[in-house]
């Protein structure tokens, strides 16, 4: 961090802010830095160097207070931004696995191995150079890097030469970014990043990603998400555990066309399944055209702590999740 971002944080309060919640974790009877985790998993308390830690928190807290006019209570965390901000500096999370796509696998129970997988995988690599023509089978696929959000773009085989120098330079700098390091999003900086091309479970059809949200074993709500590759619209339906609409929806237009049947409620159970490790955590599957269910990712803070949604879903997503481990 540069002196000049360190000055921002001073001047605007953030800092001041992040060490007096932290002052106060420190002290609780309960306090996090009062145990160590347990095996296998890491904390941001553990990931950060002493004297890096209250910038990151700072960082973070700056930029909730950008957008919602107010910082994240950590102390006493009421809403389910709260928690998210919590669980990011105190959450036990498994690594090096959590945030990595091409071990998201390795989250499927042995009793569900015979009934689930991930989205068939058709290359990985640890550089931008992409495969040639001749090497993939003609069709639709996702181009992934292995860490972080948002990097991933809908492409298909065979490759234009301007079209592969286009998606090169752009996975490239996928690789060169530190996701989510600065303000604590850590478990995607604990493994090298490499990309990942896998083929779509929908063909040329878009396709609809259903995310469970899992708080200490229940699931107060499923989100849908589509965007489509012709038009780039994104669309989210918000549904609870019955399937059924919830009375409050995202800003964006609702997911047309969607259909709930037996494989949705397969991942129901599949979700509980997987989530039973973790006090929180959001499962998302995708249905291919072959009528089967595909494990898509593990995400550990939904949103960043930074979406933005009516109080009462906040309350919904909130209230299961007590244990805050």
């Amino acid at each position: 961090m540069t002196f000049k971002e360190k000055f921002r944080l001073l001047r605007s309060g953030a800092y001041f802010e992040a060490s007096r919640q932290l002052d106060e974790i420190r002290a609780a009877a309960g306090s996090p830095w009062r145990r160590n985790p347990r095996e296998g998993r890491r904390r941001g308390i553990d990931h950060y160097p002493p004297g890096q830690f209250t910038w990151v928190v700072a960082t973070a807290f700056s930029r909730f207070k950008a957008k919602f006019n107010h910082y994240p209570n950590m102390v006493r965390p009421h809403t389910f931004n709260d928690k998210v901000m919590w669980f990011k500096f105190f959450g036990e999370i498994k690594t090096p696995e959590s945030g990595n796509k091409l071990a998201t696998a390795s989250f499927i129970p042995a009793s569900l191995l015979d009934q689930l997988s991930c989205a068939p995988l058709a290359w990985q690599g640890s550089s931008a150079r992409l495969p040639q023509n001749h090497e993939l089978a003609a069709g639709v696929y996702y181009l992934k890097a292995s860490h972080g959000s948002g990097m991933f773009e809908r492409l298909s085989y065979p490759l234009s030469s301007e079209r592969r120098s286009r998606l090169e330079v752009m996975a490239n700098g996928w690789l060169q970014k530190p996701f989510g390091q600065d303000n604590g999003e850590w478990w995607y900086n604990v493994f090298t990043p490499q990309l990942m091309l896998e083929r779509s479970v929908q063909g040329d059809q878009d396709s609809i990603s259903w995310n469970f949200y899992v708080l200490n074993g229940e699931v107060p709500m499923v989100g849908l998400f589509l965007k489509s590759a012709t038009t780039g619209q994104e669309y989210s339906t918000w549904l609870g555990p019955d399937f059924q609409p919830l009375p409050w929806q995202p800003i964006l237009p609702p997911v047309p066309n969607y259909q709930i049947g037996p494989r949705q409620h397969e991942m129901l159970r599949y979700a509980l399944e997987i989530a039973k490790p973790f006090s929180a955590v959001r499962v998302d599957f995708l249905l291919g055209s072959d009528d089967r269910v595909y494990l898509c990712e593990l995400t550990f803070s939904p949103g960043n702590a930074m979406s933005r949604r009516p109080p009462e879903v906040e309350s919904l997503l909130s209230a299961p999740w007590r244990e805050l481990t």
